[in-house]
């Protein structure tokens, strides 16, 4: 379902450090909490964490942006950072530990791509409800 997400943001937050992915995964739980909790919101909280380890692994931090329309049950989450390194999505390797991070995007997200511009680049999904 297509839906046009209007400013400002429902959530914005700067996350930095070890503690960006969990305090990710909490913002997003409490963003979706105006709806009855579904399947579909461990996933919400498990792609955006590996957006933020991404974003904050490559730069140091990030700018996570989310915006939740409860009627139509759709998400968007962006995640800005400064660097101009295109994120790529590895190819499979059971054996690999880590770089699966944007295969879980893929998977779980009904949505995804990347906007860059001159002072960085935002990751940004959408999961329908």
């Amino acid at each position: 379902m297509r839906v046009t997400f209007q400013p400002p943001p429902h959530l914005v937050l700067t996350l930095t450090g070890t503690s960006a992915g969990r305090t990710a995964r909490t913002a997003v739980k409490q963003l979706l909490a105006a709806s009855s909790p579904v399947g579909w919101h461990a996933d919400a909280e498990l792609v955006v964490s590996e957006l933020v380890a991404n974003a904050v692994t490559e730069c140091g931090e990030c700018r996570l942006s989310g915006w939740y329309a409860v009627k139509e049950q759709v998400l968007r989450v962006e995640v800005r950072d400064a660097s101009s390194n295109m994120p790529v999505p590895q190819p499979f390797d059971n054996l690999r530990i880590g770089g699966h991070g944007l295969r879980i995007v893929e998977s779980l997200s009904t949505r995804w791509g990347i906007v860059a511009d001159s002072a960085g680049k935002s990751v940004w999904i959408e999961i329908d409800g």
